[in-house]
């Protein structure tokens, strides 16, 4: 359990899911641009690990996240996806949440995500 002294809990805490909202809030604040949050979260790690995932390119595969940056919500520990049910932003509202998650191509989460999705496009060079 979490809910008990910092020496005393388990170790180890839930990330991935509240990672998103956590890094869009830098950007909310105006702390960090959109481009550098994206690179930070997708093609820098893959880069650090030696991989060519992590970018959009011809050829490359076609893992996509697909997220509103907009979409609030309220962090309840008991309701995040897998085992891992503690978070240190429990309760935390926040902004920014993934609607839909491709694995070359092919939805992984949810598993229905949307085949297609209406919506303005993001300039990324302008958004940093």
């Amino acid at each position: 359990d979490k809910r008990l002294p910092f020496a005393q809990a388990a170790p180890g805490g839930s990330g991935l899911a509240t990672v998103l909202a956590v890094t869009l809030a830098q950007v909310h604040a105006g702390t960090l641009g959109l481009t550098r949050a994206l690179d930070l979260l997708t093609a820098r790690p893959a880069r650090l690990l030696g991989s060519e995932a992590g970018r959009l390119a011809p050829g490359a595969p076609a893992d996509l996240c697909l997220f509103d940056p907009e979409r609030a919500w309220r962090v309840e520990a008991g309701r995040l996806p897998g085992k891992a049910q503690n978070t240190p932003f429990d309760g935390r509202a926040l902004e920014g949440r993934v609607l839909g998650t491709w694995k070359g191509g092919r939805a992984v989460w949810p598993h229905s995500a949307p085949e297609r999705v209406s919506g303005l496009p993001i300039n990324l060079r302008q958004a940093s």
